[in-house]
Order: structure tokens, then C-alpha cells, then sequence
């Protein structure tokens, strides 16, 4: 039996999964980029709100914007809870690329580190704003107990998203 392979036909026979799967080099501006998506999101918590006390530190200011306001309605809570992760959501999104250790040019001990920390923090991500979703309805719905979870579990995803952008300013392609 002969098998004749085309020129056309070996780089599509040479793509496994595996390999098709490699991870992307990050260069410094995919860092930066990255490392905006995620301040724009901080941003979107902390301070587009406009909620937040002068002199508050932010785990308060979550704990605190993570119950009703005064007034408020249980619909425009919920709202209100739904847009602070849709915020989170969306960063998690657009940080996909970092889950996954890229292919490093430099490879020293600290910048794996930083690495890994961002690999750690931003594939935490997802699972967490599952979690956040899962809460919105039990706290808006008047659940006390579940409003204090909520707010320790966004307070939790935030400092991951803080923690990431922190590695983020320190790590090299």
C-alpha cells in the first residue's frame, strides 16, 4: 500500500489538538492591555458608582454597596448587584488569553511567579462570578445571611482581580 500526502496536506496533518492548543507569547502590550481590562473593572466597582465614602477602604465599601441602599428596591438592588458582575464578567472575558501560562521570553524564577499568580488568580475567575450569580437572587430576595456571603465572596473576587493586575505590572513577556 502506498500513501501519497500532498505538500497541501501536512501542515493540516501536523496540527494536533495539542498543538493547536500552544499558548500565545505575550508581548508587553497584551500585558498592558490586560492589565487595563482589569483596572477598568476595579474602576467600574469602586468608583463609578459613586457610592463610596471618602476615607472607606474598599472591603467596606463592598460589604457595605453588597446590601440595599436606603430606599432601594428589591428589583433595583438586584439590578444594581447584576451590574457589578456583569462588570467582573466582563473582565473575565477579556482575560481569557491569561489563564494559561504564556510561552515566556523571559523565564527567571520571579517572572514565573508573577506569572502564576496571574494564571491562578484569573482562572478562579469564572467559578467565582458563577457564585456571585448564584447569590443575587437569595439576596435580593431579603436572605440576610446570603447578603453577608455576597459580600464576602465579591470582596474575594475583587482581590483576586487586584491581585492579578498586581502581577500583571510586574511580569515580562
Amino acid at each position: 500500500m502506498v500513501v501519497c500526502l500532498s505538500l497541501f496536506a501536512i501542515p493540516a496533518f501536523c496540527q494536533s489538538p495539542a498543538t493547536s492548543q500552544l499558548p500565545a507569547p505575550f508581548t508587553q502590550r497584551r500585558i498592558n492591555e490586560t492589565a487595563a481590562t482589569l483596572e477598568r473593572a476595579r474602576r467600574g466597582l469602586l468608583e463609578t458608582p459613586h457610592l463610596r465614602q471618602t476615607g472607606e477602604g474598599w472591603p467596606d465599601y463592598i460589604r457595605r454597596v453588597t446590601v440595599p441602599l436606603p430606599g432601594e428596591t428589591p428589583a433595583v438592588y438586584r439590578k444594581r448587584l447584576e451590574g457589578y458582575v456583569d462588570t467582573l464578567e466582563e473582565a473575565t472575558r477579556a482575560t481569557a488569553a491569561a489563564r494559561q501560562m504564556p510561552i515566556l521570553k523571559e523565564t527567571g524564577d520571579a517572572n514565573r511567579k508573577f506569572w502564576t499568580r496571574v494564571n491562578q488568580d484569573l482562572i478562579a475567575l469564572p467559578g467565582r462570578i458563577l457564585r456571585l450569580r448564584e447569590l443575587i437572587p437569595q439576596a435580593a430576595g431579603g436572605d440576610h445571611k446570603v447578603r453577608e456571603t455576597l459580600g464576602t465572596e465579591m470582596t474575594q473576587t475583587l482581590q483576586l482581580l487586584i491581585d492579578a493586575q498586581n502581577a500583571l505590572r510586574d511580569a515580562l513577556p
